[in-house]
């Protein structure tokens, strides 16, 4: 079996207007409750953490494109309902998050996870442009 790296990565949309609009201390608890919520979602040898900011990303060893897709699809829906909750917000703010997947496979590739980190970024951001609150993916 050829190993298959997926690397996700999180945005959470429109943090800033959480921090500004609802306080940093409402803005810990998203960040907060983002990390417990997709630590209870994945796999016990997906590695997840916190890329910096508002963003976050997740090592999906042997995962095939599909089933990382389907991942970070089921991982959206979890969190925009949980994250609401959260925020108590009852009128403007709505927190998302902005998921890109990226992957490598194989066992002649070199895999550098700095490079993979940017693409999968690259993806992350193609899910912003796209209207945020969607998973899109970027090959390695």
């Amino acid at each position: 079996m050829q190993p298959l790296y997926h690397l996700p990565c999180f945005l959470l949309d429109n943090f800033k207007k959480i921090n500004d609009t609802l306080g940093h201390a409402v803005g810990d608890r998203v960040l907060k409750g983002l990390s417990v919520i997709v630590a209870e979602a994945i796999r016990e040898h997906d590695i997840f953490g916190r890329l910096g900011g508002e963003e976050f990303i997740l090592l999906m060893p042997q995962t095939g494109r599909i089933g990382a897709m389907d991942a970070g699809e089921r991982i959206r829906l979890i969190l925009k309902s949980a994250l609401r909750h959260i925020t108590d917000d009852k009128e403007l703010i709505s927190p998302t998050v902005s998921i890109g997947v990226t992957s490598v496979e194989g066992f002649d590739i070199d895999l550098n996870l700095d490079e993979l980190i940017k693409v999968a970024e690259e993806a992350m951001y193609k899910a912003k442009v796209a209207g945020r609150n969607c998973v899109r993916y970027k090959s390695y």
